[in-house]
């Protein structure tokens, strides 16, 4: 049985029950990748608390793909031509069986020519937003057809490269992977990415 977790680990996020959707097998009309939401106001600092845990999975799904809750936004600045990347997500298998990654984006609304994700690759621990490359670089491997074995985890590095000046908000990560089975599923935890003006 394939068993997936997805929890955030940045410090200043909000744990609370509910937060991430239940697993979703993966079609084509899914939204598109690289979007977000235009957010012209700041947001004030999210207090960080925690609320409790939520292993929400589909009641249909045999392999139950699980994750913790996470709801809060990692925030960072960068202006046209910057890459950055967002990397606080993690991704655990809690099964017996592995699951082989096939992407992860941003959900949001705002279009890929203001900011796209140009690249997702995985990492042994979390990596704070900002710039990119940075000193994990060299330990980041691509993504698709990452075999996530029975126990391990993974953060997910989302690396992005901005084209227009202004204030971005993605409020969602997915990831889509296979089980053992070859089913294709789909996770989404509301743990987010907020990129202000340089």
């Amino acid at each position: 049985m394939t068993l997936l977790r997805l929890s955030a680990a940045l410090a200043a996020l909000v744990l609370a029950a509910g937060a991430c959707s239940a697993d979703e097998p993966a079609t084509d009309a899914a939204a598109p990748a690289n979007t977000a939401t235009s957010d012209p106001s700041p947001t004030p600092a999210e207090p960080a608390t925690k609320a409790g845990k939520s292993h929400t999975h589909d009641p249909d799904d045999p392999h139950k793909v699980r994750f913790d809750s996470a709801r809060g936004r990692a925030r960072t600045s960068a202006g046209p031509g910057d890459h950055i990347v967002f990397g606080t997500t993690v991704l655990v298998n809690e099964g017996d069986t592995p699951a082989t990654l096939i992407e992860a984006e941003l959900v949001g609304e705002v279009p890929a020519s203001a900011v796209e994700v140009v690249d997702a690759r995985v990492h042994e621990g979390a990596v704070a937003a900002g710039p990119w490359p940075n000193d994990h670089s060299h330990d980041a491997v691509p993504l698709d057809g990452y075999e996530l074995a029975p126990g391990a985890e993974v953060a997910v590095l989302l690396v992005l490269e901005v084209h227009e000046a202004g204030t971005w908000t993605w409020p969602k990560v997915a990831v889509d992977y296979t089980s053992a089975d070859g089913e294709r599923h789909q996770i989404t935890c509301r743990h987010g990415l907020r990129i202000g003006p340089a």
